[in-house]
């Protein structure tokens, strides 16, 4: 499943915030498409957030590792979904 970034934060939201995207072109002539139109699968999204400044969201979940298992699930979730439909 391949969504923009700015996609895949509104589904995060709840767990990780990106605060300094260094994983993503900042250039100002590139930013747009990086963040906006180029689409990319979960696991891109989350390597491009490791790299990056990010605030975590403790609410849910204990650690790290718990944040990133629950979103694991939550996308899977989202495909089986989206295979159902299709």
């Amino acid at each position: 499943m391949l969504k923009s970034s700015s996609e895949w934060q509104e589904i995060v939201k709840d767990y990780i915030v990106i605060i300094d995207p260094d994983g993503w072109n900042r250039r100002p002539d590139k930013w747009d498409d990086s963040w906006n139109k180029e689409e990319i699968s979960f696991e891109e999204f989350m390597n491009r957030a490791v790299i990056s400044t990010c605030q975590y969201i403790w609410q849910h979940c204990n650690s790290i590792d718990e944040i990133f298992k629950t979103l694991e699930n939550r996308i899977k979730i989202m495909e089986a979904q989206d295979v159902d439909r299709g």
